[in-house]
């Protein structure tokens, strides 16, 4: 009793010590591993590779995959059916796009919105999804967290159902594998969904963003996410000789580039052995050459090049101190990143020029493709870095569009598909 009474006044210190250490977590911001991996064994769980896999980072659309797993929840508890309606409030209609830009007051089936968010990743379906679910996105993201948690998720915070710009909403690599394999064991009846290829709907077929599970063997699901404070993500199962392995990697610069390592590290894990553990691997990323998607900024704010992964050194280099938490004015597509076609229309030795380039071509064009984004590329060219000058995040039909209607003009118009590359030359009326 008297130890008791002799310390009492320093009964505080606990609290304060715990105050410093929730400072402490919350100092430990996403920006600092802008690049992370994990491979697991969808069976076992085992890790079989694992770069910065427990240090937070902006999950940008893989948000979807537990938006996704509370909708296949609800379908398990007998909560909501296939055929049911999901109406979409103002709220839903006014999400940035991607989005399948349905108005107040029309609906889709539930079948429909699980398939809008597989393949297009529509903002607007995930917040429609979660109105319906919840009431209020808000609650629907309380609700994500805490399954996150009854998961083993321990570093995810969920406060959105779309993956749209927020600091607040954070997870890691490895909570995102496990995630995934939640899928896998708890909801097998629905991950038929995951390998949709093709979704049609009023009309227009949307192809998936999931490049990579229509080049790689076995890959067969799951999401791929994008926000400029992220960089390209991407969870993937893929199954081969029996034996399946759940893959993330956050950061990627490119969606092409985030692929290819995805697949270098499958291969990877397909070809260890069961057993053959290895923890927090060196990380062996390719030192990637290829062109970097940068989404514009004005020339002034023009940002750093930065690579997939982190130095070998462990030190911040220029690139990381440029990290920035996500804002409303950052990439707002969420996920429009492999399937979108886009246009380039030249290539300069400055930024300023490129940019400026895409801003003019942005405003002749903007009856033609409305919602197209000005986006510079940097990459190396006979000896030199070169800027080239695009207009992405458009279909198919409105790149051939703005391609005729800029020859008409006699400018130059390349036509870009998903994957990067051109496939028209030029364009001319």
């Amino acid at each position: 009793m008297g130890f008791t009474n002799r310390f009492k006044p320093f009964g505080f210190l606990p609290t304060l010590l715990a105050a410093f250490a929730l400072l402490a977590i919350g100092m430990a911001t996403p920006a600092q591993a802008r690049y992370a991996s994990i491979v697991i064994d969808a069976d076992s769980g085992e890790v079989l590779h694992a770069v910065n896999a427990n240090t937070p980072n902006y999950p940008a659309s893989l948000t979807k995959l537990m938006t996704l797993y509370l909708a296949f929840d609800a379908l398990k508890q007998g909560k909501a059916r296939l055929s049911e309606r999901v109406e979409f409030s103002e709220n839903a209609e006014a999400q940035a796009p991607s989005k399948l830009g349905l108005r107040t007051g029309q609906s889709i089936s539930f079948e429909q919105a699980i398939l809008a968010l597989v393949t297009k990743s529509a903002n607007d379906v995930a917040v429609a999804l979660a109105e319906h679910l919840a009431g209020t996105e808000e609650e629907f993201a309380r609700r994500m967290t805490a399954r996150a948690r009854q998961l083993g998720m321990s570093r995810t915070v969920f406060v959105n159902a779309s993956g749209l710009p927020d600091g607040e909403q954070m997870s890691t690599a490895r909570d995102m594998a496990t995630l995934g394999r939640a899928l896998l064991r708890n909801h097998p009846d629905r991950y038929h969904y995951f390998k949709v290829r093709q979704f049609t709907f009023a009309g227009q077929t949307f192809s998936t963003h999931n490049r990579l599970m229509l080049t790689y063997k076995g890959a067969d699901g799951m999401k791929t996410g994008y926000i400029r404070a992220s960089g390209f993500n991407l969870v993937t199962s893929a199954s081969r000789n029996g034996r399946r392995l759940i893959g993330v990697v956050f950061g990627g610069n490119t969606a092409a580039q985030r692929d290819r390592h995805m697949a270098g590290l499958l291969d990877k894990g397909f070809a260890s052995k069961k057993g053959a553990t290895v923890q927090h691997a060196k990380h062996t990323v390719e030192n990637f050459e290829s062109e970097d998607l940068v989404e514009a900024a004005s020339p002034a704010e023009a940002p750093v090049k930065t690579a997939l992964a982190p130095p070998a050194s462990g030190k911040k280099t220029k690139a990381d101190k440029s990290r920035a938490k996500p804002t409303p004015q950052d990439e707002a597509v969420g996920d429009a990143d492999s399937s979108s076609w886009g246009v380039q229309v030249g290539a300069f030795g400055r930024y300023a020029a490129a940019f400026q380039a895409a801003s003019e071509a942005q405003r002749q064009l903007v009856g033609t493709v409305p919602h197209g984004r000005v986006a510079v590329l940097s990459g190396r060219g006979n000896g030199q870095t070169l800027y080239r000058a695009r207009l992405v995040g458009i279909t198919e039909s409105q790149a051939r569009a703005a391609c005729r209607a800029l020859g008409k003009a006699k400018s130059a118009c390349q036509i870009v598909a998903p994957e990067g590359t051109v496939s028209a030359i030029k364009t001319s009326g």
